[in-house]
């Protein structure tokens, strides 16, 4: 990796001060590991040269560290800070010029010796356990759209800390109690057929009555009264859920296991999965015990309608947090800091991530301060933002068919218009099982195309887009793989452990090469920032940058030692 050529660049950049006079040598032996975590590879540009400086620090971070003096012993842009002559001042950075032929040799060799592991070298003295929550749809509600930027976000942040070393919980939360679900039992009572239940789509039924009891409460031309009637009824059932009521349980069972079920369908065909799947009602007894805890603690207060609460900093200002209703029944925070506490004594984990939209900022707040009120050792240190990782919301979604809610639907029109695209171009092989490829392409354009930008952000939806095989998506990446699988298979030349890169002189391939390079410190962004988009806009670079090479390089008809690069020593 290029984290040798970086600790002698490093090495060398300390020398030169300690000889102006900027450091002592004690200093210097200090800076170096954090000078080495700040010097990056630099990007491949399409206006790089092969003569160009390939490493780069910021001026202002050693500034940072060591005090502006340093700069007062360079005279001009250019004046040496080695004795070899190849660390130099260029404007806001100190660049570092390396011997090509070396570098390439380093890094190709790295990345063959590590394969897979390449780029994820752990990023602390030892492992930590993690516990991340993500995706947790709610019961009786199809896996909806909104659930997806949670799924795919959450599970490659999973996958990136496990990619490092660290122990891993992948959680999922299911909504399966609460006021919602006393609505949804109520307007099953009034909507709802268990003939229905039996048959092909149960959770399309369920939703139905969702919706449509949803609407009671809510509808213009109902009168208040009649609102209230029904929300009252709601409540009522949620009450008999939490005191044990055979039929609200037997319903509530049913709800959920149909509701498990279907999910699971969408989550293997997603390639996800999870290390524990929990639920709400798990913490039904759970929730009274934090009650009593708050309540000898002094911390849980009761307002004139008995509701409990707590003030805690959030939006700005102090106010309440509501815990406990007036009817006794327990409210989605106190379930969640009844979670939050019951996870820490399970896994002891050094860190939790909820992965949900910024919609629920303030409740994650209020999570926030009440844990910390309470001293839950896990979160005394932690920031908002370290603890909610937020993303924005999609816009545009739309099928053939009109506006689409369940991810389902997204999914098969993916598939669809995979099918339809593959059947049309000449170059589809036969013989290819034309519906589960274009299943596996249309899954891995909407995955791409939803970590393509900053994760905070809103983004349109675009099917032209997102199921482009020549722009930036995840069919484009897909392609781009398969043309590299059919050149090794094809080319007639096998892949050597190791290759002298001595004919490897033109700026395509010290371009490649030195994108390559820069992989380690790409993970190294996407982890401290949790982006995942960092890394999906490295793989369009090299995607194009391979492209490039593919034509400017061609390995099929050459002379072996110029389609091998020769044989290595290494």
């Amino acid at each position: 990796m290029a984290t040798y050529f970086k600790r002698t660049s490093v090495h060398k950049i300390i020398q030169s001060l300690i000889r102006l006079g900027q450091l002592g040598f004690k200093d210097g032996r200090k800076l170096e590991d954090s000078l080495v975590s700040l010097i990056r590879v630099r990007e491949a540009s399409k206006m790089f040269k092969a003569s160009e400086r390939q490493l780069e620090l910021r001026a202002d971070s050693l500034s940072t560290l060591v005090g502006e003096g340093w700069k007062e012993s360079v005279v001009n842009d250019k004046v040496n800070l080695s004795d070899t002559e190849n660390v130099y001042l260029d404007k806001d950075f100190i660049r570092v010029q390396l011997d090509n032929r070396e570098f390439s040799q380093h890094i190709l060799k790295n990345i063959q010796q590590a394969g897979p592991s390449y780029g994820y070298e752990r990023l602390e003295s030892s492992p930590e356990t993690v516990l991340v929550e993500y995706s947790s749809p709610n019961i009786a509600k199809p896996f909806h759209a909104g659930h997806l930027r949670s799924t795919i976000i959450g599970n490659v942040i999973a996958n990136l800390y496990e990619a490092l070393g660290h122990n891993v919980i992948r959680l999922n939360f299911l909504g399966d109690w609460g006021t919602q679900f006393g609505l949804l039992a109520a307007g099953f009572k009034k909507y709802g057929q268990f003939k229905k239940l039996e048959e092909r789509d149960p959770m399309l039924h369920l939703f139905e009555v969702y919706v449509r009891i949803n609407q009671d409460v809510s509808a213009e031309d109902e009168s208040d009264m009649r609102k209230k009637a029904t929300y009252a009824e709601g409540l009522e059932l949620f009450r008999k859920l939490e005191q044990g009521d055979p039929e609200i349980v037997s319903l509530w069972k049913t709800f959920r296991k149909i509701t498990m079920e279907e999910n699971n369908k969408m989550y293997e065909r997603l390639g996800i999965k999870f290390t524990e799947t929990h639920t709400e009602s798990m913490y039904n007894d759970k929730v009274k015990d934090i009650v009593k805890r708050l309540e000898k603690e002094g911390l849980l207060k009761y307002n004139e309608s008995g509701v409990g609460y707590m003030d805690v900093m959030f939006a700005g200002r102090l106010g309440p947090a509501k815990l406990v209703k007036s009817d006794g029944t327990s409210l989605y925070l106190s379930r969640d800091v009844s979670a939050a506490v019951d996870r820490y004594e399970r896994f002891k984990f050094d860190r939790m991530h909820y992965v949900v939209e910024m919609g629920q900022r303030s409740h994650f707040e209020q999570l926030i301060g009440v844990l910390r009120l309470m001293k839950e050792p896990w979160i005394l240190e932690r920031e908002l933002g370290d603890v909610h990782i937020q993303f924005g919301r999609i816009e545009g979604m739309s099928t053939r068919k009109g506006e689409v809610i369940f991810l389902r639907d997204i999914v098969d029109e993916a598939k669809s218009r995979m099918i339809k695209t593959l059947k049309e171009k000449q170059t589809t092989r036969d013989g290819i099982e034309v519906e589960e490829v274009s299943d596996r392409l249309g899954i891995s354009s909407i995955i791409v195309q939803d970590l393509k930008d900053r994760r905070i952000r809103n983004y349109k939806f675009s099917w032209d887009r997102m199921l482009n095989f020549k722009s930036d998506s995840g069919v484009f990446l897909q392609y781009c793989h398969a043309r590299l699988c059919s050149m090794q298979r094809t080319c007639g030349v096998d892949l050597q452990d190791g290759a002298a890169v001595d004919s490897l002189v033109e700026e395509e391939a010290q371009q490649l090469v030195l994108h390559m390079a820069r992989y380690p410190d790409v993970v190294q962004k996407a982890w401290v920032n949790l982006e995942p988009c960092y890394i999906v806009q490295y793989l369009f670079r090299l995607a194009h940058l391979t492209n490039v090479a593919y034509s400017h390089l061609p390995v099929k008809g050459q002379h072996s030692d110029v389609a091998q690069v020769g044989q290595s020593d290494l």
